[in-house]
């Protein structure tokens, strides 16, 4: 019986794995680089010190417990002082294979289970809630990047009716009905980073970092995204969030989501100009911010409530749920409304500011 659950197993995984490998073994990476076959367990403590890989591979099972192919450590092929020197540039990437790893193996459960449901599409999703933990109002959203760390925006730091953020929801795609939409897990704001550059009523460098009280348990409803270290992005992108399905709207008590595409910076430029001279008094600036919405005639958005939310890409596949998080929702006009896209804070020139209080 358990020969016959390991077979099915490794042809559920068989686009990433390798089921003739034992412990110990040497394995190669997808980027070609030297790997050697670890429990996942000790991975998930070795890589924090190891050089990236860009996709995870399963060599076999110990048991129950998976054995991954691991990088070999930056030390052994580089030198301490230059292990050093890349050490923050790639910690972002670090991480992010990281994540892909134990999404390899979480997913596998859930292939093997049979059940890829919708609750578990977008682990990395946070409801962020203000006031009393009787009496929450649940306002923005955020992007959980780490364990103990949520990306969202500046302007949903504070709210002039309710005071701070102060809650952070997740593992759940339904507010009013919890338990039914996932595994829900609440935490407390434990500390809120506005970038310095944030200077309201202005919308430039409308990006945050919020830590929560404790850090969270990985699961099939809750695990890290990716942030976004490039500056290009492939055109067709994905935004989700609890925001009013039209202006004026009520607020959806299951988690939304749309497809957009990236606004060249003309067009964005066009859609944003005399009237928005006070959140904008110098224009849209491609540099920190980019324009998203429908195709021409489209009537596709994020909406109010949806700010702080991520604009992303998914990574190697659905699968994998692991995405990428390359904007952040700061802004737009009235929602649902023709070829009128929304603004969002780009990832990619924060990253240098995000890993320093992230991962110091």
């Amino acid at each position: 019986m358990c020969k016959l659950i390991f077979i099915v197993v490794c042809i559920s995984v068989m686009k990433f794995a390798s089921c003739s490998l034992s412990k110990g073994d040497n394995c190669t990476l997808q980027s070609e680089g030297d790997g050697e076959c670890v429990l996942f367990s000790q991975c998930q403590l070795a890589i924090q010190a190891k050089q990236d890989v860009t996709q995870p591979k399963i060599c076999g099972f110990e048991k129950l417990e998976p054995i991954v192919c691991c990088p070999k450590s930056v030390e052994s092929k580089l030198g301490s002082k230059a292990a050093d020197d890349i050490k923050l540039a790639s910690k972002s990437k670090q991480k992010c294979d990281e994540y892909l790893t134990e999404a390899a193996i979480l997913s596998t459960r859930v292939i093997v289970n049979g059940t890829p449901a919708d609750p578990t599409e977008f682990p990395h999703m946070v409801a962020l809630g203000f006031g009393s933990n009787e009496d929450t109002v649940w306002m923005c959203g955020g992007s959980l990047i780490s364990e103990n760390f949520v990306l969202t925006a500046a302007h949903c730091i504070r709210s002039s009716e309710f005071g701070e953020v102060k809650w952070a929801r997740m593992g759940t795609i339904n507010l009013k009905e919890p338990q039914r939409g996932g595994v829900p897990e609440d935490f407390e704001i434990l500390e809120r980073h506005v970038h310095p550059g944030y200077k309201p009523p202005s919308r430039y460098n409308d990006i945050a970092l919020l830590k929560l009280n404790q850090s969270v348990q990985r699961s099939e409803f809750i695990q890290p995204a990716c942030i976004n270290t490039e500056f290009n992005v492939n055109k067709t992108v994905e935004a989700i969030g609890w925001g009013r399905t039209e202006f004026a709207g009520d607020v959806s008590n299951n988690l939304l989501k749309v497809k957009l595409e990236i606004y060249n910076i003309e067009t964005c430029r066009e859609n944003y100009i005399d009237s928005y001279k006070r959140v904008l008094p110098n224009g849209i600036i491609e540099e920190t911010q980019l324009c998203a919405g429908g195709g021409v005639n489209e009537v596709k958005d994020t909406c109010q409530g949806d700010s702080g939310g991520p604009l992303h890409q998914s990574l190697r596949g659905r699968a994998y749920r692991v995405y990428n998080v390359i904007g952040v929702t700061s802004f737009g006009k009235s929602c649902g409304l023709v070829n009128s896209p929304g603004v969002y804070t780009r990832v990619s020139p924060y990253v240098e500011w995000i890993e320093g209080i992230v991962w110091p």
